[in-house]
């Protein structure tokens, strides 16, 4: 009896190895399986700042006690715009030329009471030169309106306007990479219950005892 006894111990043994080998193994796989099936995603954003026109008319002849107003600029707040304004035969003895920007509803007012006065968000006599460089940022999201205005200068007054606004664009992409710590961990954990179910499977059961002769 107590020769079966060890004997069936060892194969109680044997088989308990081998099951904890195969539950070892199923759980690295689950692990592995997991990692796959859920990578990681990071997510990058970048800023780039591009150049556009702020208004397309660049060049007029504004008549005598006149304004040149060009088309509305659809503008986002906080956006730079860097500009020229030049008369070719600005005389500061014909009078003033004024460059003026508005809003939308300032400009609706002041062109309906030329020469009245309006809130500018910019106001400037062209020096004597006859050019005048400015910048100018946006204070809030809105259409505007460039003004030069001819009405206290004597003379039509060829003129070249250019103005750029410059806006940020942000991009943003996501990458997604291998989950590798579940990856890698679950092919180790399986790699240990392989070992674990090998050992099991290869383990020989108790010698058993030969009767006497």
């Amino acid at each position: 009896m107590g020769s079966f006894d060890s004997e069936v111990e060892g194969w109680i043994m044997k088989s308990s190895v081998v099951m904890a080998g195969v539950v070892v193994l199923i759980v690295g796989f689950a692990i592995a399986g997991y990692g796959l099936a859920t990578p990681g995603k990071q997510t990058n954003t970048s800023t780039t700042t591009a150049t556009v026109a702020a208004v397309r008319n660049t060049n007029r002849v504004v008549a005598a006690n006149g304004f040149w107003a060009m088309g509305a600029a659809n503008l986002s707040q906080g956006q730079t715009v860097t500009g020229t304004v030049s008369v070719s035969n600005f005389s500061a003895a014909k009078g003033h030329v004024f460059l003026y920007v508005l809003n939308e509803s300032s400009f609706i007012g002041w062109g309906a009471c030329v020469p009245c006065s309006a809130t500018n968000y910019l106001n400037k006599s062209l020096p004597t030169a006859g050019t005048y460089s400015f910048t100018w940022t946006t204070p809030a999201s809105g259409s505007y309106y460039f003004v030069l205005d001819d009405n206290y200068y004597s003379a039509a007054a060829p003129a070249t306007f250019v103005a750029n606004a410059a806006g940020a664009t942000t991009f943003t992409t996501t990458q997604t990479n291998p989950n590798s710590t579940l990856d890698y961990g679950g092919v180790a954990v399986a790699v240990l219950g392989a070992v674990i179910l090998g050992v099991g499977l290869v383990a020989g059961s108790p010698d058993k005892k030969q009767p006497p002769t």
